[in-house]
């Protein structure tokens, strides 16, 4: 029974180690604004397509650019952290290129990523536009992290920027060699007992 135990114990162990659960509260925008800062004309909305579920967000809603999007999130100091998110411009005009800077915020600012796309999908309203997948990593120095979206575009015109499927997972660490040895071990134990027992009822 202790062998058992033992195996049991490493096992779940391994699979907590690999588990990534999203930080993020309402991050493909199902229930509104909840759970998010908004400074600006950033509008969960629904015409614009969603890669998860029915709603995204959409910026610049009153054809002003600046909007701010964030959300605080418990983060521990050191930690790596993983995040992810879907994004399209929705511009008219294809000379018209925008802008969407990402910042993970504790005790210091830090700038991840800007990404910068130029129009022509077919309007402001056009659901089908492609949306583009993003990912990037950070390491918090604080226990607390803003994540933080900025509009960062010279110009605007209704809705021309659309986000949606955020996430923020801790980056699961690698088992060392020496917990592999000792599952390993364990299994091989187990193995030996039910072959002696076998040979006893025998």
């Amino acid at each position: 029974m202790k062998i058992v135990a033992l195996v049991c114990l490493l096992t779940a162990s391994l699979a907590s180690t690999a588990r990534a659960d999203n930080l993020v509260v309402n991050g493909s925008f199902e229930n509104g604004l909840t759970g998010w800062l908004n400074a600006g004309e950033a509008l969960p909305y629904k015409d614009y397509g969603a890669t998860d579920g029915s709603w995204s967000l959409i910026f610049a809603h009153g054809n002003n650019a600046g909007s701010v999007l964030s959300q605080e999130i418990d983060t521990i100091s050191g930690t790596k952290y993983s995040v992810a998110f879907d994004w399209k411009s929705t511009h008219p005009a294809a000379s018209s290129e925008q802008s969407l800077s990402f910042f993970a915020e504790g005790s210091a600012k830090v700038k991840l990523t800007e990404l910068s796309a130029f129009g022509s999908y077919g309007g402001p309203f056009n659901a089908n536009s492609p949306f583009l997948h993003f990912s990037t990593t950070f390491v918090a120095n604080s226990s607390k992290t803003n994540i933080v979206f900025s509009d960062s575009s010279a110009s605007s015109y209704q809705a021309d920027q659309v986000l949606d499927r955020i996430t923020v997972s801790t980056v699961a660490a690698v088992p060392e060699p020496e917990t592999y040895a000792m599952l390993l071990a364990g299994l091989g134990l187990m193995g030996m007992v039910a072959r002696r027992r076998q040979a006893q009822q025998g």
